[in-house]
This record gives structure tokens, C-alpha cells and sequence, in this order.
């Protein structure tokens, strides 16, 4: 929910929100990585990082969407709010102690179907305290629509380009479902929808990247970025361009210091997938790798003395996140990073 549907409750009802809104634990909301949000790159740490200092200063003012039936672990699955709820989450892992963050405020709605459902998640994507729908999230949704084959008419995604005619016939359903106009419709159907991807990029901010890794590494490491434990230190990079020198730095000085008796595990993760997709994450994690073997080969270093010893990668697509696991990067015969994963 945003704010213009919220105070439009309000107007029609002063006591809406207390009929229909409730606070509940924050352990009890979950985020769903498949149809949680119709966001192309998923949250956006920006977003995030606005939402904290707002929510911190003032509470906060709009409830989360979830659906109206729980899961049968008794979870509340979110449809529109994921922001929201994020930042909450990091304000309580930042404030333990404080009793301000442990309640988050939802209102339970039911859906007829899935493109009510979706409907629903655009339209609250147009106005505060949401981030507005791109492009990349109309293609999205259309094409999971069209992957579906549900109420387009016949046109799925296989057959979508086969008619000149299929163009106009998605934005006219575009138009009635979701109420975007023709030529935005249009510039989804012809610009964009050709690159959606077959499964969305899911976003991490850093804490969570460290948790992920602290939760499933074979490494027996746990803790937190830049200590070390079992002789390991872990530095996250969210960008390629963070290999050198944020992270061979940080290396190059914590085993001068403490000397062979420590290893560097690299985690890596694409920190902004807005508007990327499966191919773009798998050049940006070669990148990391082509980055850190350049590093690892340079003659300033002593024969067999590597700068990062391991590189990981979190799972950043729905198919990745299903495995419950972490992509490690296994080496070739000469020690080098490759792209393949253990």
C-alpha cells in the first residue's frame, strides 16, 4: 500500500485503519523472492537507506500489504512494502535493544487472481513512500504473465513476436489490467520485453550479504565483514571496481599484519540490479573473478602468495536462491579463479 491509496482509505473511512490494519512481529513477515514484488532488480539499497532514516525519525506512517491468508508456518507473506520492511529489519538489527522496531504495521488483503495481485503491486509503485515502476518492472510482470499464459489472449511467451498484431494486443491488456497508457505499453512491448529475464535478479544490501554468508559458508567462518575467525577475514564487494584496491588493500595490510596464518574470502554480490538481467550478472561476476586473478598474478607478490584465496558468490536469481546455497569459485590447475561454481 502507499500513501495516496492509505489516505484515500482515511477519506472515505476515519477509522479504516484501525478496522483494517494490525501490528504484528517482525519475524513473523516475510519477503517472497518469486512474486513478493514486480520490481525488475528487486529493493533498492538507496530506497532502503532513505526509508530508515525516515521510519527512525517519524515511525512508520504506511502500512505493509500482505496477503490476507498466512502461510502455514504462520508467516505473512509481502506483496507490496518489501522497502518498508527492510528497512525496519536493519533498524532492529541496528537497535536490539530498542522496543520501536520490533512491530510492523500490515494490512491483509485478498486477491481474485494473479494479474489483480499484480495490478495492485504497480499501482502502489506510483506514488510515496514506494519507488515508481520502470520500464524493467512493466516487462517483468509481462512477461511472468505471458510465461504463464494467463489472460493475454493466447499470446504466451514463446509465440509473443510472431505477429505484428501481438504488439497492440498486449498493450490494449496492459491498458485494462493495469491501466498503463498506450505508449508506455508500447515501449515495454517493443524495447524491453525482449530482455526480460526468465527469472528476477533478487537484491542484497551489504548485512545481509555477510549474513548469507555467515549462514551457509563451508568455511567455518561466522562474524561479522573484516574480523577474522577459524583464520579467515571476509570482505563483501558489491562492485567489480572494489576488487582493487578496496579489497586487495584491506588484504594486502590484515596479513602484513598478521602474516601467512590468515586467509581472504571475497563475497561477492551485484549490489544494484535494477534494469540488469541473468546475462549482465554473469559478465559482472566475471568481472570479480578476471579482477582478482590480475591481482592475485601480480609480480610484486612472492611466488605462491595470493592476495584473496577465495571467492563466493551469493545467489542472486530464483533459481540460485532455491539450492539454499553459496556459488564458490573453483580454481584450475594453475590456482586461478574460474567462473565455475563448486
Amino acid at each position: 500500500m502507499n500513501s495516496e491509496i492509505y489516505y484515500d482509505n482515511l477519506k472515505k473511512d476515519p477509522a479504516w485503519d484501525t478496522k483494517n490494519c494490525t501490528h504484528v512481529p517482525l519475524e513473523v513477515v516475510s519477503i517472497v523472492d518469486d512474486g513478493g514484488q514486480v520490481r525488475q532488480g528487486g529493493t533498492q539499497n538507496s530506497h532502503i537507506a532513505a526509508l530508515k532514516e525516515s521510519i527512525f525519525d517519524s515511525s512508520q506512517k504506511v502500512p505493509i500489504t500482505v496477503l490476507a491468508d498466512p502461510t502455514p508456518e504462520g508467516k505473512w507473506e509481502v506483496v507490496e512494502g518489501n522497502h518498508r520492511l527492510k528497512a525496519l529489519r536493519a533498524l532492529k538489527s541496528e537497535n536490539p535493544l530498542s522496543k520501536s522496531f520490533g512491530l510492523v504495521w500490515i494490512h491483509k488483503k485478498k486477491f481474485t487472481d494473479e494479474a489483480e495481485r499484480v495490478k495492485y503491486q504497480l499501482q502502489c509503485n506510483d506514488h510515496l513512500p514506494a519507488k515508481s515502476s520502470s520500464h524493467d518492472d512493466y516487462a517483468l510482470a509481462l512477461y511472468n504473465q505471458l510465461n504463464r499464459n494467463e489472460g493475454c489472449d493466447g499470446i504466451t511467451w514463446k509465440n509473443f513476436n510472431s505477429c505484428d498484431k501481438n504488439t497492440a494486443k498486449l498493450v490494449d491488456w496492459m491498458k485494462e489490467k493495469w491501466g498503463l497508457n498506450k505508449n508506455t505499453g508500447k515501449a515495454v512491448v517493443k524495447a524491453k520485453l525482449a530482455h526480460a529475464p526468465g527469472s528476477k535478479l533478487i537484491n542484497y544490501s551489504k548485512d545481509e550479504v555477510i549474513n548469507l554468508f555467515g549462514q551457509y559458508n563451508s568455511f567455518g567462518w561466522s562474524g561479522k565483514e573484516k574480523e577474522k575467525c577459524n583464520g579467515y577475514v571476509v570482505y563483501a564487494v558489491g562492485r567489480a571496481s572494489h576488487i582493487f584496491p578496496n579489497a586487495t588493500g584491506n588484504s594486502f595490510k590484515r596479513k602484513t599484519d598478521d602474516g601467512r596464518n590468515t586467509e581472504t574470502i571475497v563475497v561477492g554480490w551485484m549490489s544494484n540490479t535494477v534494469g540488469q538481467y541473468n546475462e549482465k550478472l554473469k559478465a559482472y561476476r566475471k568481472a570479480i573473478v578476471d579482477k582478482a586473478n590480475h591481482a592475485n598474478a601480480s609480480w610484486l607478490l612472492a611466488a605462491g602468495v595470493t592476495v584473496i584465496d577465495e571467492i563466493v558468490f551469493v545467489p542472486q536469481t530464483t533459481t540460485e536462491k532455491k539450492k539454499n546455497k553459496l556459488l564458490t569459485c573453483v580454481k584450475d590447475s594453475n590456482g586461478a579463479f574460474t567462473t565455475k561454481f563448486a
